[in-house]
């Protein structure tokens, strides 16, 4: 993932970064009702997951040794267990942050590319695979191993994630496109009579 920040260098761009969702949580209609947390509040889940986007980590525990051995107290951050973290993603509903990605979406500008208007809507889809540890029918995939597939949707319109489905390891990724977009430019599928004639393949 690229480095967008160093906290140990630049902590204004981190600012800057965060300033359009740092006033949104201040908004009581984007928080969670009852936020009974004392120390990971969902304010501070927030930044703690945009500081792990904009440095580029590759894990949770990289997250924990950066709190650690960096100077984060800086940009705002402090350290919290792993295990707090985990209780976070169970905690706070994926729902709270579609909110905040809609409210995000009305109050910064999006840019757009002329040339792709003139086309109409195309979505890039692509499918990742992950691998689970539990145990579960739904998400069989080897003889051994069992994971879910991320099938993801990207507009090349508005350059921002349109859609997005998780399903099997073993699902079919053009299933997938007819479920997450209607209209789909994608380099992994190849021309199908289960493509619709307003569906772009490349």
């Amino acid at each position: 993932m690229d480095v967008l920040i160093d906290n140990s260098d630049n902590t204004i761009l981190f600012h800057e970064l965060a300033q359009p969702l740092r006033n949104l949580l201040k908004n009581s209609d984007n928080m969670p009702e009852n936020d009974s947390a004392k120390k990971l509040t969902f304010q501070y889940f927030v930044k703690l997951l945009l500081y792990f986007y904009f440095s580029g980590l590759d894990s949770l525990r990289s997250l924990i040794t950066d709190l650690k051995t960096k100077d984060v107290a800086k940009i705002g951050l402090f350290l919290v267990g792993l295990s707090t973290i985990h209780d976070a993603f169970c905690r706070y509903q994926a729902s709270l942050f579609q909110t905040l990605y809609v409210a995000l979406l009305k109050v910064v500008p999006v840019r757009s590319i002329e040339e792709f208007q003139e086309l109409g809507p195309i979505v890039f889809v692509d499918g990742s695979i992950f691998p689970i540890a539990i145990s579960a029918i739904w998400a069989e995939f080897k003889t051994h191993s069992n994971a879910v597939k991320l099938h993801l949707g990207f507009s090349l319109n508005d350059m921002l994630t349109s859609c997005f489905l998780v399903t099997a390891a073993s699902y079919d990724e053009r299933k997938a496109v007819l479920l997450t977009s209607p209209i789909v430019a994608t380099c992994r599928l190849s021309c199908s009579k289960t493509l619709t004639t307003n569906q772009l393949t490349l």
